[in-house]
């Protein structure tokens, strides 16, 4: 097992130039540099260029205001320290009508972290040992202030998260 690693989850930050700058000027201040970004989409370009401007690797997935974007998956599992986590935007499984199908497609894939987007609503709740997360918007949340989370994933595979203003 590796040492904990650090990822910034960002969602629907729709080309917000001025949004973008502040998360990067966010993640320079950070006492420890990220090891990834999760974009899980809503202009996944936008994590192209999080990813130039930065030199932190981005893993995306393609959200419902991405038709252009057919390179990236809608899904994705990843392992992290052993920790199995499952990224999509959340728009094929519903999301904006309440969480059944995101839990059960989570529980499908086994996975002990969930992150999407797509509601532009902060989130985070545990539900069947899965913990499910959702950064917001970039631009504008529907509720509260626009943010990212930041998730760790300790040697052991144990998740924990927080939430950022920006």
């Amino acid at each position: 097992m590796g040492a904990t690693y650090g990822v910034v989850l960002v969602s629907d930050s729709h080309g917000d130039e001025k949004a973008l700058q502040k998360l990067l000027s966010r993640i320079a201040e950070m006492e420890r540099r990220p090891d990834a970004i999760f974009h899980m989409g809503d202009f996944v370009t936008d994590g192209r260029y999080l990813e130039e401007e930065s030199g932190i690797p981005v893993v995306s997935v393609r959200g419902n205001c991405d038709l252009w974007a057919a390179e990236e998956p809608e899904d994705r599992l990843l392992n992290i320290n052993g920790c199995r986590v499952f990224l999509t935007h959340g728009h094929r499984y519903r999301v904006k009508a309440g969480y059944l199908q995101l839990t059960l497609a989570a529980q499908e894939r086994e996975a002990r972290v969930c992150c999407f987007g797509h509601t532009h609503r902060a989130d985070c709740f545990v539900d069947g040992g899965c913990l499910f997360l959702n950064p917001g918007s970039l631009l504008s949340h529907r509720q509260g202030n626009p943010g990212y989370l930041l998730l760790m994933v300790d040697r052991e595979g144990n998740p924990s998260a927080d939430f950022y203003e920006i």
